[in-house]
Parts: C-alpha cells; structure tokens; sequence
C-alpha cells in the first residue's frame, strides 16, 4: 500500500509561529535596514544636488547672455531683472533670466549680479549658494584670484554664498570693500554696491575712459559728445554714455 503525504506536510511540521518577542525582533531589523537605505541613499542630498546642477546651469546660461550683450554694446547691463525677460531694441538676450529655484521660499539666498556701478559696466560677477555642499569657497574663481587680499564681497560666506562666474577684468579691490546682498524675488540685480537692488554710483557723473563721451542728441541717435562739459555732472544737460551705442538709450542706434 502507497501512503500519501498530506499537501504542505513538511512545511506545517517545520514552520513554527513565531514569538512575540522573535516578532519584536525582526521588526526592528527591518525598521534599521530601511533606515540605512534611506540614509544611503540620502534623498534630500540628492534633491540638493539636482537643484545645485540647476543654478550651475542658470548662471552659466546668463554669463552667456551677458557677453552677448557686451559684444553688441561694449558695456554690460547696470541691473538685471531675474525673472523677467531680456530684450533691447527687439533683441532678445533671454525669454526669461533664471533666479534661484528656491529663492521664492529663501529670499536671502537669491541670485545676485554685481558691476562696477557705472553707467557702462565692464567687468560683472553673478553669485549662487549651492546648498549640497557646506563650507566651500572654490568655487567661485574671487577666492583665489588675489593671493595678496581678499576679492570677495562681506557677507558672501556669511550669507552662505559659495559658488560665482566672472565676466570682465573684475576689480577686487571694489569688490572686497563691497557688501552682498540678495537681489530677493524682484529681482533688481546688483549695481557697484555688491549686489544691490539698486546701482550705487555717484549720481550723474561717470568717467569714460580717454574722455570719450556719448549721448543721445536731437536726432535720438548715439553720437560723440566733445567737451564733456555738455553732460549732467559735468555742467551739461545730456545724459552721457561710455559706449557708443549709449546703453541702448536712444531711439535710433
């Protein structure tokens, strides 16, 4: 006679119920191995870095943009409206220059551009803070571009600012006599007072260099001005420029 064993026999002979405490246990195990799966994988890190590639990519698209400007007009802009879009005399520089991701939830950490505060820029600097990394000072080239001094604005580490591009022969020692200061969701840009909303240079007056002057006339087109009397700070009535498209002021360029 063939005796049969009953389906799952030796499964119920050698599975046995498990303990409270033996249940206890395995629930812990599983609660520490899920947890070191998620420290290892560290979600909110990666969504920094994700983020930080984006602001790399921001400010390396806007430096772009600028030197396009400067090729076109010799200067770059006094301000920049982050947020809005960029366009003289029908050119468009940008749809809409980028600010930080996160800027509308952290106002103090925005993007910031600075200029050398005249009315015809030559030199520019855009900052970012990364915020994947703590600390970090190398990334942005004013850190050791003077071995002597400091080329870095006050408050850029103390507002955790750590990342910058350069366009131009920046002057450090403007810079390291300036102070940092977020654009925050207007977005306004940065004049010569570091970062500034609002440019703060000496009001009317500029000084172009080999006295060469430009000003819109009473064609509305950009022309020569000689002697420099005739502009406002000077004397004059016309609002001077040092480039010769005047800043893109007139009508008719």
């Amino acid at each position: 006679m063939i005796y049969k064993m009953p389906k799952n026999y030796f499964l119920a002979s050698y599975v046995l119920p498990l303990t409270s405490s033996q249940l206890l246990v395995v629930i812990m195990m599983l609660g520490v191995l899920t947890l070191g799966a998620i420290l290892a994988f560290n979600p909110l890190g990666q969504y920094n870095k994700t983020r930080d590639s984006q602001r790399e990519h921001d400010l390396g698209q806007i430096q772009r943009a600028l030197d396009s400007y400067n090729n076109d007009t010799h200067c770059y802009p006094t301000t920049l409206a982050f947020g809005s879009k960029w366009s003289v005399n029908g050119q468009v520089y940008m749809e809409k220059i980028p600010q930080d991701p996160n800027c509308a939830n952290d106002t103090s950490k925005c993007y910031v551009y600075q200029t050398d505060g005249t009315s015809c820029p030559q030199w520019n600097v855009l900052y970012a803070s990364l915020r994947a990394v703590s600390g970090l000072t190398n990334a942005c080239p004013l850190a050791t571009r003077n071995s002597s001094s400091s080329c870095l604005p006050t408050g850029y580490a103390a507002n955790s600012y750590n990342y910058c591009v350069t366009s131009g022969d920046v002057d450090c020692g403007f810079i390291s006599t300036s102070t940092i200061v977020s654009s925050g969701m207007g977005g306004g840009g940065g004049g010569g007072g570091g970062g500034s909303s609002t440019p703060t240079p000496t009001p009317g007056v500029i000084v172009c260099p080999g006295d060469q002057y430009y000003a819109c006339t009473g064609d509305n087109r950009c022309n020569s001005i000689a002697p420099k009397t005739q502009c406002n700070g000077y004397g004059g009535g016309l609002i001077c420029h040092c480039d010769n498209h005047c800043d893109q002021s007139c009508r008719y360029n």
